[in-house]
């Protein structure tokens, strides 16, 4: 959904906002992340009308990577982030899901270059601290609380709360 947000005090500017969703998806202890004009970057992209905000992250997930949408499970929805985008000169409000990917153990990535993703890769969460500050920062911040929840929730499992 597109719409505009008027922002300041004397003087406002207003931007033109749109709605993406995103997913964080993990196989095993590696998470799928894609490079985007160069910078690692998560899957994501615009929310078309009449789509749940789900599914429009499991269809660009798909555009992007390859892998067929059906071999995600989505697990539960995250905080959404907001960012200016400079290439889209617009405010974007992403919503996020978590998934597990269910696929096959042999698959194949194909990147969607026309959006500038030339690398596709499940990377292991040993490695992640190595990517996450060459990441884009609400790139960052939704894996920063991600990991948060992450962490609670398996402290809750081991602790039997």
């Amino acid at each position: 959904m597109e719409s505009s947000l008027k922002l300041g005090g004397t003087m406002s500017t207003v931007f033109k906002t749109i709605d993406s969703c995103g997913l964080i998806a993990f196989k095993g202890n590696s998470m799928l992340c894609i490079k985007r004009n160069g910078m690692w970057d998560l899957p994501k992209g615009k929310h078309q009308e009449g789509e749940q905000f789900s599914q429009t992250a499991l269809r660009e997930t798909e555009e992007e990577t390859g892998l067929n949408k059906l071999y995600f499970d989505v697990t539960r929805s995250l905080a959404p982030t907001i960012h200016y985008s400079q290439y889209d000169q617009q405010l974007k409000t992403t919503h996020w899901f978590l998934a597990k990917f269910t696929g096959p153990i042999n698959h194949v990535f194909y990147p969607q270059f026309i959006k500038g993703i030339t690398e596709v890769e499940w990377i292991s969460l040993q490695a992640m601290p190595k990517i996450i500050p060459t990441m884009r920062s609400y790139a960052q911040d939704v894996l920063h609380n991600t990991f948060q929840i992450l962490k609670a929730e398996q402290y809750r499992l081991r602790n039997n709360l």
